[in-house]
């Protein structure tokens, strides 16, 4: 059975919402790939790095999921001009993170496709 590949708002326990946006069409290429990012915290909370030296040095693992995603607004063959999509995309933008200020304020959703759900940051 073919599952439509769905992103979704990720509520306060940290689950995919119910808020849904689905996916014209699936992917027909996805990429997973991880990186390791050294965090530095640096001593008695100064962010200048030539007032105190670095303090502690962690590693955190950070996975990158990317996709494009297609549309195509032809409904029949005969059809001589486009449909203007940003009705469709408009739809994507509560998931999106345009004119937030600060890590604390970003949002997570949830990207799903079958047996695929990778909950994050959507980016771009």
């Amino acid at each position: 059975m073919l599952t439509k590949a769905k992103l979704s708002n990720v509520d306060d326990s940290g689950k995919p919402g119910s808020d849904v946006f689905y996916v014209q069409f699936n992917p027909n290429e996805i990429s997973i790939s991880e990186a390791v990012a050294s965090l530095y915290s640096m001593e008695n909370g100064s962010k200048d790095p030539k007032v105190n030296p670095v303090d502690t040095k962690k590693e955190k693992q950070v996975l990158h999921l990317s996709t494009t995603l297609f549309y195509n607004t032809y409904t029949s063959i005969s059809q001589s001009s486009y449909e203007d999509i940003r009705s469709y995309i408009r739809k994507l933008y509560p998931y999106t993170n345009v004119g937030v200020e600060t890590k604390e304020q970003l949002k997570k959703i949830c990207f799903t496709w079958s047996s695929i759900c990778v909950i994050g940051i959507l980016e771009k």
